[in-house]
């Protein structure tokens, strides 16, 4: 008999709320901690199988800080790279980079470019939160 979690599968809401602020140096604080994960500091082909919890809290914070971007004057590329990075989350998890243990994914050299495009972008976003004047 297979007992699992099959038919227990997350429910979403619907998109996140537009009401929804965070100030934007809460964000960075949120991106330094993030940029301290070891699937940010180790080699991404080695890393991404135990990257399922990073790469929710990267998607999580690009979602916020698109929220938070669009409301700073002058911060068009800090959107844009937070919407990339959105994509890039969207991407690893259905390409089957976040796999229960045991079951088969795509190739690692696949799921390691993801996470790389993820680590790249992060980065990237965490210098442009360090560049725009803090308003929230």
């Amino acid at each position: 008999m297979l007992g699992g979690c099959a038919s227990e599968a997350p429910t979403r809401s619907g998109p996140p709320s537009s009401n929804y602020t965070t100030s934007l140096s809460a964000l960075q604080d949120k991106v330094d901690a993030i940029a301290q994960d070891s699937c940010t500091t180790r080699p991404a082909v080695q890393a991404y199988p135990d990257c399922a919890r990073y790469v929710a809290e990267v998607g999580n914070t690009a979602l916020a800080t698109q929220g938070a971007a669009a409301s700073v004057a002058g911060a068009g590329e800090l959107q844009a790279t937070a919407v990339r990075l959105a994509d890039e989350v969207g991407q690893f998890s259905r390409t089957g980079c976040v796999a229960a243990p045991g079951v088969a994914g795509p190739p690692a050299q696949v799921c390691g470019d993801a996470l790389r495009r993820i680590q790249v972008d992060l980065k990237a976003l965490r210098t442009q939160l360090a560049a725009t004047p803090a308003t929230g």
